[in-house]
């Protein structure tokens, strides 16, 4: 995911931005007011692999 912009997601349970279970890489993007019930308000990572370059991340409830 690049040059991308989450704002204001949500999740009963895990990742209120991202729920990923695989491989991702996100760069340039800005995740905003994104909230899980359990974990992970911008990203949840089950068993995959996460690679974050130049990000903002504000106003979540757990960065």
């Amino acid at each position: 995911m690049s040059n991308s912009t989450l704002v204001g997601n949500s999740a009963s349970s895990d990742g209120g931005g991202i729920y990923n279970s695989g491989i991702i890489t996100v760069s340039n993007s800005t995740l905003v007011a994104n909230e899980a019930g359990r974990s992970g308000d911008n990203i949840y990572n089950a068993n995959g692999s996460t690679s974050i370059f130049y990000d903002n991340r504000y106003g979540n409830r757990r960065d």
